[in-house]
């Protein structure tokens, strides 16, 4: 496995690592379907499979998740999603990563 490590600039050793990209089967992608709430904004979002794909729907544009490693996808430019699994191993919500966010948590409402 390819690592690359560096000193922050506190001092700190961050160690990075390459990892192989994961494509899930489409049967996989149905485990992350579903609606999504962030209460504190009130702000939903339902992902659905379309087209072998896992799809955020919006009111302009929907977007396409691309698969990156297990349990997270990337929406382009937009943001990075991580999904999160309970104690059984079920999907039970998911964080959002982009440039100014940062485990923006979303929970599974349906």
């Amino acid at each position: 496995m390819l690592r690359y490590s560096e000193v922050t600039a506190d001092g700190r050793e961050a160690v990075f690592a390459v990892v192989e990209p994961t494509t899930p089967p489409v049967e996989a992608l149905a485990a992350y379907a579903g609606s999504y709430v962030f209460p504190d904004l009130r702000v939903r979002y339902t992902l659905v499979v379309r087209d072998g794909r896992l799809v955020v729907r919006r009111r302009m544009e929907d977007l396409v998740l691309d698969p990156t490693v297990d349990d997270a996808f990337n929406a382009g430019a937009f943001f990075d999603i991580v999904f999160v699994r309970d104690g059984r191993g079920d999907v039970s919500g998911f964080d959002i990563f982009s440039e100014r966010i940062r485990h923006l948590r979303f929970y599974r409402d349906a």
